[in-house]
């Protein structure tokens, strides 16, 4: 093991002090950065335009929506940036008005259930937005449970009292 690590740090100190950059680049066959408008600032790619069109159809996680955005932003894509955050937003409220309709299930109300009957209804035709409503209240009751108290043991009877 310690003549692996003496070989490994000789190489590493023969390659500092012999391979200046230039000459790692022609070593390796490394291409140099591309500069200027190729370089992808501004630039909306097929791979970008791919991803994008992703993340609208088929993302309901605000945060990965929001940390799109930024990096859509970075590249000097605010058009782009801007549809993810009002995506991003859109969940949001979707989500707010799914946990209120499971709230309202679970307290009974009729019309709540029939909504939600509708939006998984809705979702079994292809609606996209319905589908992602369909996640969402999947989402709240699997992270808000039912809390229900534990089941009571067979009642306790007291020994009778001998006269």
């Amino acid at each position: 093991m310690l003549p692996a690590l003496l070989i490994g740090a000789g190489l590493g100190y023969v390659a500092a002090q012999f391979i200046t950059p230039k000459k790692a680049t022609s070593l390796l066959n490394l291409k140099s950065p591309v500069k200027g408008p190729a370089a992808g600032f501004g630039v909306c790619t097929p791979a970008r335009v791919r991803l994008h069109g992703h993340l609208l159809a088929n993302e309901h996680n605000p945060d990965k929506l929001m940390r799109a955005a930024g990096i859509y932003s970075q590249y000097g894509l605010e058009p782009q940036a801007a549809s993810l955050v009002t995506k991003a937003q859109d969940v949001i409220g979707q989500a707010n008005v799914a946990a209120e309709l499971v709230e309202r299930s679970r307290a009974g109300d009729q019309n709540a259930i029939g909504m939600i009957t509708a939006i998984r209804d809705s979702a079994a035709k292809g609606s996209l937005r319905a589908r992602i409503s369909v996640l969402l209240v999947e989402d709240y009751i699997n992270e808000h449970p039912v809390l229900t108290p534990p089941p009571l043991l067979s009642p306790v009877v007291p020994p009778p009292i001998a006269n």
